[in-house]
């Protein structure tokens, strides 16, 4: 008996979506994406790594989404060629979709990103270098607590709040680690990223101890609204 094409593998709606995906009407192609990515079907997946090459920019944003509701890992390297779109809502949803499948294998990409020309960029990638929890990116994102873009910075100063709590009792090689894992023991989910920002700074500035390093972000948080 003859092997089965991929396509008969599929299940008959995700089929005759995919077949909507391949047409000529941009509004039903965007719509046929959208839907594939609500399916979570992985036999979507090469028909919408396809799409990232679609002519019409929505198309291909809608199928960068897509392939980021799907989760597999085989859209990874066509969302990495994606990054290079010469549309940035696209570069933006790419970026966003490989934080949705695999965050730590991506580490790389978003280091890479975090020095994009493109502000957007740059703040997605800091998002998910938090979401990854990634001890490497720790001097990366320091530097970008400095970024001419203010939202940059605020997704910097929170990507280290999340890897200031998840690195208690690792070790930490560099003054930068070792500052946020000294104080980030005493960050609570929903500290501001100006708290964790002073905090931290602090911490790296040696203006504080660990006598009184649980007391300092205490009254930071107090503090927080008269914060700059």
């Amino acid at each position: 008996m003859p092997a089965r094409k991929p396509e008969e593998k599929m299940p008959r709606k995700v089929r005759e979506w995919v077949k909507v995906l391949k047409g000529r009407n941009v509004d039903m192609k965007s719509m046929a994406a959208k839907v594939l990515g609500t399916m979570k079907h992985e036999s979507a997946v090469p028909h919408l790594a396809k799409a990232l090459k679609d002519k019409n920019f929505g198309v291909r944003r809608d199928a960068a989404r897509a392939l980021g509701e799907i989760g597999h890992e085989a859209a990874i390297p066509h969302l990495v060629e994606a990054l290079q779109d010469q549309t940035s809502f696209v570069r933006w949803d790419a970026l966003k979709a490989l934080g949705k499948i695999n965050p730590k294998s991506s580490i790389p990409h978003f280091l890479q990103t975090l020095q994009h020309e493109d502000e957007g960029m740059r703040m997605y990638a800091a998002e998910a270098l938090g979401q990854a929890k990634a001890i490497e990116a720790i001097i990366p994102l320091t530097r970008r607590l400095k970024d001419k873009d203010s939202n940059v910075r605020l997704h910097a100063a929170e990507a280290l709040g999340n890897i200031g709590r998840a690195i208690q009792g690792k070790p930490a090689e560099t003054k930068e680690a070792k500052a946020l894992q000294f104080v980030g023991q005493y960050f609570q989910e929903g500290d501001s990223a100006e708290v964790i920002r002073q905090a931290y700074l602090a911490a790296l500035k040696n203006k504080i101890t660990e006598k009184n390093a649980r007391l300092y972000v205490k009254q930071l948080r107090a503090m927080e609204g008269n914060l700059k």
